[in-house]
């Protein structure tokens, strides 16, 4: 039995198109690791020097606390930000060392939306950590933890030049909202959400293209040596003889193995051509002959061979590749669901605020299951077990219905 997963052209080419966003990511993190790095050293002189503070340190600010230095208008932020501190309840406290209420408020004007995600940032890291202040453009959550540009993924660094201005000044491309930019964060959601894991050529093409065309933004990133090694991985991705490993490195040594062995096998067959054309004998070239056609059968195997130990390895890395890919995605999957969605108010009328830890809140409702027996009667049995919904008589249930009083539970149950 063939217990190999052999994948087949259409599902190489997606996964090019996922080693894609990882190279555009080796390419655009260097590059913004430098300009968060400048963004938050230009914001620190401007505080020093308006302030007159000799030092511009804090770590002891908490967000959910912070006082900003703007302050509401009209009971409305001046900046249109519906959940600003300026506007929450409760006691807001000024940073002691009058800089963290500062950088807030820079935070968002430099937003293009005003609207930063605050979820993803740590107050406390804001004075000496960059990242932490450039995490507040990622529009998703989930990267509280990245501790740097390095260490966030393609659709993150995307979403911190799309939404921080600051960036727009050192990229000649104009952020439109149809601007290559955009549309290759709209590429990496499609390849990444893609329920088949399957690409046409012309797909990967486009993809390909428009992560190409980000590296080459002429302004600061197309004259940087890293980019253009990245462009040059981007270009072979295009290649339909690229072989698809668990390795990158593994994948570029196999494809210039073989194009080195046929430069080889080419030179040396011109060369026998030559020397036959320069002998007179019968008896000379009938032995050159001979070696010829050995040769040429030498090759034959080698090629047969080559090709085989690179459909074979690459079928057994992509194996473990795409195993290795499903576990991580569930891991992943789970983290996001614990800390983003599993997390819910205790006090229903202020659902955006201490939001906590699902199981700690919720409380399991009684519920019953409506049964008919022989006479047709029906009849209310208790769940005891999620089998219970789920299966009856041990055959699966396809449809369920989940009735009750309002506010008895029903939506946090599901």
């Amino acid at each position: 039995m063939d217990n190999k997963l052999h994948l087949d052209t259409d599902t190489c080419r997606w996964l090019k198109a996922r080693f894609g966003l990882i190279y555009l990511k080796d390419g655009l993190a260097p590059f913004c690791d430098d300009v968060a790095k400048q963004q938050q050293r230009e914001i620190l002189n401007h505080i020093k020097q308006t302030k007159k503070l000799l030092t511009v340190t804090c770590s002891e600010c908490d967000l959910g606390t912070l006082k900003p230095d703007h302050e509401k208008t009209d009971n409305k932020c001046p900046f249109g930000q519906k959940y600003c501190n300026c506007c929450k309840t409760g006691c807001k406290i000024a940073c002691r060392n009058k800089v963290c209420g500062a950088i807030y408020d820079k935070i968002i004007t430099s937003h293009v939306t005003k609207a930063p995600n605050w979820k993803n940032t740590d107050v406390k890291k804001w004075t000496n950590d960059s990242w932490s202040i450039a995490k507040c453009f990622i529009y998703t959550g989930g990267y509280e933890q990245k501790s740097s540009a390095a260490d966030t993924d393609c659709a993150g660094l995307l979403h911190v030049i799309i939404n921080n201005t600051y960036f727009h000044d050192r990229i000649g491309c104009k952020i439109t909202g149809s601007d290559v930019f955009t549309k290759v964060r709209t590429y990496r959601n499609e390849i990444v959400h893609t329920s088949t894991m399957k690409l046409e050529k012309v797909r990967l093409d486009t993809y390909i293209d428009g992560m190409i065309a980000v590296l080459h933004d002429g302004k600061e990133l197309k004259g940087k040596q890293y980019v253009q090694d990245t462009v040059k991985k981007l270009e072979e991705l295009k290649n339909e003889d690229f072989i698809i490993t668990s390795q990158r490195r593994e994948c570029q040594i196999v494809l210039a193995d073989m194009k080195t062995l046929k430069k080889n096998i080419d030179k040396g067959l011109e060369d026998i051509n030559n020397s036959i054309e320069g002998l007179a004998t019968k008896d000379a070239c009938e032995k050159l002959e001979r070696q010829i056609s050995t040769l040429e059968s030498i090759v034959s195997k080698l090629t047969e061979e080559v090709k085989r130990l690179g459909t074979d390895n690459s079928a057994d890395k992509e194996q473990s590749n795409y195993e290795n890919l499903k576990k991580d995605l569930q891991k992943r999957l789970i983290k996001l669901y614990k800390k983003d969605v599993l997390r819910m108010s205790a006090m229903p009328l202020e659902q955006e605020s201490d939001l906590n830890d699902f199981e700690d809140v919720y409380v399991r409702p009684r519920m019953t299951i409506a049964k008919k027996d022989k006479k047709e009667d029906k009849k209310e049995v208790d769940v005891l077990s999620m089998s219970d919904i789920f299966t009856n008589d041990d055959e699966s249930i396809k449809s369920v219905y989940v009735l009750g009083e309002a506010g008895s539970g029903k939506s946090s149950f599901l």
